[in-house]
């Protein structure tokens, strides 16, 4: 499957850190609660 993902992502001391994970689409098709028009 693929899939379409975005990250939040932070700083912190130096490093970058992954806060969140959001997927958008799985094989092409948005999500049923997909926000975006």
């Amino acid at each position: 499957n693929k899939v379409d993902m975005d990250f939040f992502v932070q700083a912190n001391n130096g490093k970058l850190i992954a806060t969140q994970a959001i997927m958008h689409k799985v094989d092409g098709k948005k999500r049923k609660y997909h926000l975006e028009n």
